[in-house]
């Protein structure tokens, strides 16, 4: 799978709604699996933030 050019992806749609949560969510994804946690907790942090609710949800099943 091509992370980096999924991430440059993931980018330019956070670019155009930077409220978008589920965009932080699989740009986190890509970055872990490059190996760049620091990044992928960021970003994970950030998709929470935009919308605990879900999260919320999603984790109690």
């Amino acid at each position: 799978m091509d992370y980096e050019g999924a991430i440059e992806d993931f980018n330019k749609a956070i670019e155009l709604d930077p409220e978008d949560n589920y965009s932080f969510y699989l740009r986190a994804y890509c970055y872990f699996e490059l190996g760049d946690f620091e990044s992928a907790i960021d970003d994970l942090n950030k998709s929470i933030e935009l919308d605990q609710d879900n999260f919320n949800t999603e984790l109690r099943g």
